[in-house]
């Protein structure tokens, strides 16, 4: 469920950029859901783990320059 969650957040990011005009060719959409954490959260529980894991809900952009 989380790579779904986490490829729906990544689509939505480029549909938003499309809508601002930046060329669909140059946008890929990539979900990793749990496979690149930026943080581990071992022991939290509870609000604790909630918010030591929302480092990890987020959308990486990577530009690449037209040829």
């Amino acid at each position: 469920s989380n790579l779904a969650l986490s490829m729906r957040r990544a689509s939505a990011v480029r549909d938003y950029l499309i809508q601002r005009g930046v060329p669909a060719g140059q946008i890929t959409a990539v979900g990793r859901g749990s496979i690149e954490p930026v943080v581990e959260c071992k022991t939290e529980k509870g609000q604790a783990l909630i918010d030591c894991l929302a480092p990890n809900r987020r959308v990486e952009i990577r530009v690449v320059p037209r040829s």
